[in-house]
């Protein structure tokens, strides 16, 4: 049996206990379920007044920094963005395609 999952969320209270559990919970799943996650384009954000946390991830996990969009599902998403940061992307490749 073959399972694939791609741009699945999760939303949980951020704690360094919490972000252990759920990646023991994953590894445990990927065990069960011979799948095999791509950690290299997983990404999160870390909401909340603690520092990120460190540890328990695997090697190329990454955390976005508040303040930097990200593309997902094709829309620019972050945490404390202005809103001309938001579009600011597409209007300089739209003026890009323009220009050519």
């Amino acid at each position: 049996m073959d399972f694939q999952f791609a741009n699945e969320s999760l939303y949980l209270p951020g704690s360094h206990n919490n972000i252990c559990r759920v990646q023991r919970d994953i590894d445990t799943f990927c065990y069960a379920f011979g799948t095999i996650i791509n950690w290299n384009k997983s990404v999160d954000f870390w909401v909340g007044i603690t520092v990120t946390p460190l540890g328990c991830l695997h090697e190329g996990y990454q955390w976005i920094p508040h303040g930097k969009p990200i593309r997902y599902l094709g829309c620019q998403v972050g945490i404390n963005i202005l809103p001309k940061d938001h579009v600011a992307p597409l209007l300089l490749n739209i003026r890009k395609k323009l220009l050519y």
